[in-house]
């Protein structure tokens, strides 16, 4: 009683974190939810590395639940700026890095 629940929706863009929360506040039903978006480009190890540096040293640490849902499908191949192909990059390895640093 009296706790509220904090769904962090963690996006690529400013935009795309905008759309996804006022999407998912559409379905909301009242309850002690509170939303809030963060950035990070999951195709990027070392953008995942930042966000969670960013993420341990702000107010709240703990990470109850972990939901990885990025994905992309480039009609072409193309790399991150780390070398990476886009698509494995943040198909992929997004999800093991984010989980690697929420362990």
């Amino acid at each position: 009683p009296g706790e509220r629940t904090r769904l962090v929706c963690v996006a690529r863009s400013e935009d795309k974190a905008t759309a996804l929360i006022q999407s998912i506040s559409k379905g909301k039903t009242g309850g002690p939810v509170v939303l809030q978006s963060a950035i990070c480009h999951v195709s990027l190890q070392s953008a995942v590395q930042s966000f969670a540096q960013r993420w341990a040293e702000g107010e709240e640490q703990d990470v109850d639940v972990l939901v990885n849902n990025a994905a992309v499908t480039p009609t072409n191949r193309q790399e991150t700026k780390e070398g990476v192909e886009l698509q494995f990059a943040t198909n992929v390895l997004g999800y093991h890095w984010m989980m690697r640093e929420f362990e």
